[in-house]
């Protein structure tokens, strides 16, 4: 592998990992899990409620991860579950808590992303191309 393919390759990495960290930063800020902060970002972005499945597809997590952290949040009282196919939807106190904790951040992102202009879409355009491509070519190398 060329030098400057390999230099890429580390910068691409060390990007997604500090993307990673702030994500963390944010929910530790918040004495929250990861999972726990992308659950209560998923459902508040969605307006409603979402199943398991449908959070595990937002949040990418596993479905043992995604039990976990909503058992974790009902027990501080922030989402409710519903019988049947009504999903896990964030209750009154969830829903205060998101628009004070978690919807500055989720504001923050849309902020960066106005600031970055006509560079956005292809900003983001290009990165779900990488991921897509990664994502394709992934199977070829797991064992």
């Amino acid at each position: 592998m060329k030098k400057d393919t390999t230099v890429r390759l580390q910068t691409q990495t060390a990007f997604f990992k500090e993307m990673d960290y702030f994500v963390h930063k944010e929910a530790k800020s918040l004495g929250l899990s990861d999972s726990a902060y992308g659950i209560l970002a998923a459902i508040g972005k969605a307006e409603g409620s979402l199943a398991q499945k449908e959070l595990a597809d937002a949040c990418f997590l596993s479905k043992q991860t995604i039990n976990s952290a909503i058992k974790s949040l009902e027990k501080r009282g922030l989402i409710e579950l519903k019988k049947g196919k009504g999903g896990i939807s964030m209750n009154e106190k969830g829903s205060q808590y998101y628009h004070e904790h978690i919807l500055p951040f989720v504001e923050l992102e849309k902020k960066v992303l106005e600031k970055m202009g006509e560079e956005a879409a292809l900003f983001l355009s290009l990165s779900k191309r990488y991921t897509d491509l990664y994502k394709e070519h992934l199977e070829e190398v797991l064992i």
